[in-house]
């Protein structure tokens, strides 16, 4: 017997529905997600590790924690994370995530496409602190601030930007050369990644009486950075910090100090 027209299309939304569902709840195990998410990083060095994935009604879950580690060390992690999949891409045998939870003592929500060759990574961070992300204090930024920022990337390839206030950082050493962080308390950067590549598109410091700018390329973790400072002449002129940076003077208010290193990731 043939079904009413109206009695069909009902039918197959349910049907569709019915078949998501069956997918989400007996066809992907918990641990196949959390494999999927651990997978995401395609970097030899670092690794993700997710704890107490659990999933929930209407393609809802939930995360203890998710970490971004290095030799089992901890860079960032994001706690009490809840997240949902777009059921759709069920159907196209993929995983999209949307997250969100907690990082640094602020928040993280970001969209991650979970499939076997290809990978988008999106995040949005507010108002996390430097001092409880190990990361920072790896990459010479050790003391205190406030971050917010973001980064978008497909397939290893995109941008970040980075934005931090209310800092106090500790003095930091680069390839030997003494670098004057705690003169600054505010900092702004944008980058762009693309084959192994980050470059600096903008990167400001700036500080009461003095202002300071970062060029140059990180590759495979190797530094070639250069550090432009600009202070004030009264700045210079109270600050005897100064006369240890003259090797760097290239010019009258101006000092051009090389960053050349190898970070430990």
């Amino acid at each position: 017997m043939k079904l009413p027209r109206v009695a069909f299309f009902l039918y197959v939304p349910v049907a569709a529905i019915i078949l998501l569902c069956g997918m989400w709840y007996i066809a992907i195990p918990d641990s196949v997600i959390s494999d999927l998410i651990e997978n995401s990083l395609k970097d030899g060095n670092m690794s993700i590790q997710v704890t107490h994935l659990k999933k929930g009604l209407f393609f809802n879950l939930s995360l203890e924690r998710i970490e971004l580690k290095k030799s089992g060390n901890a860079l960032l992690s994001i706690e009490n994370a809840t997240g949902r999949i777009n059921p759709l891409s069920l159907l196209m045998m993929r995983l999209t995530l949307y997250f969100s939870g907690n990082i640094g003592g602020g928040t993280i929500n970001g969209r991650m496409d979970l499939i076997k060759g290809k990978n988008h990574v999106g995040l949005d961070i507010r108002n996390a602190h430097l001092e409880e992300m190990p990361f920072f204090v790896l990459i010479g930024l050790d003391g205190k601030g406030v971050l917010s920022g973001g980064l978008s990337l497909d397939n290893g390839e995109g941008n970040t930007r980075l934005d931090i206030r209310e800092m106090a950082l500790k003095s930091g050493v680069f390839g030997g050369a003494s670098v004057p962080l705690e003169l600054f308390d505010s900092a702004r950067g944008a980058f762009s990644i693309s084959s192994g590549v980050l470059k600096v598109v903008s990167f400001t410091f700036e500080g009461r009486g003095i202002y300071a700018r970062i060029k140059g390329l990180i590759t495979s973790g190797a530094t070639n950075l250069t550090m432009e400072l600009m202070p004030d002449r009264t700045f210079t002129a109270s600050n005897p910090l100064f006369y240890l940076l003259e090797n760097y003077k290239v010019s009258p208010g101006f000092y051009s100090i090389p960053i050349n290193s190898n970070l430990p990731f």
